[in-house]
């Protein structure tokens, strides 16, 4: 599996958003410089993969989470943070055929599992280069079925 690919669809689907003011330059993703600056909100997105499931011949199964977290500073409204986290977490669904999943060339990733974590308060001294204000992470728990070549 080629993480970058699923960041790059990631990052597509939140610009397909259309959300006002949010370009490329305001999504994070690993290995790529992100200035925070003063942004009114960006998001970043995280990657975790788990460990093989049960083989079969022509595929491996694995679960992997992409975790997509909507920040905004501290004194923003959080009722537009919290209409943008509910158009983020409608990309999959588990109980919808046509938002079940999608695939990346020979990889096929059908959603399990969307959960969204509380509004966390994050300070600047709790992390490095970040500024105060509140955080939404949108989790994403799929099934990835790699096809072998």
């Amino acid at each position: 599996m080629n993480h970058q690919r699923v960041f790059e669809h990631f990052k597509k689907k939140i610009l397909d958003l259309g959300i006002k003011g949010i370009s490329a330059a305001d999504i994070q993703i690993p290995n790529e410089y992100f200035p925070r600056k003063d942004r009114n909100l960006f998001f970043e997105i995280t990657l975790g993969e788990g460990e093989p499931e049960n083989y079969t011949e022509e595929a491996d199964l694995r679960n992997i989470t992409v975790d997509i977290d909507v920040v905004a500073p501290a004194g923003a409204t959080t009722q537009r943070l919290n209409a943008i986290v509910e158009k983020v977490r409608r990309f999959y669904s588990p109980k919808s055929s046509k938002k079940s999943g999608f695939r990346i060339d020979r990889d096929l990733f059908l959603c399990r599992k969307v959960v969204i974590t509380p509004v966390m308060r994050q300070s600047r001294f709790q992390m490095d280069h970040t500024t105060e204000g509140v955080k939404v992470c949108v989790k994403f728990v799929f099934d990835l079925y790699s096809m072998e070549k």
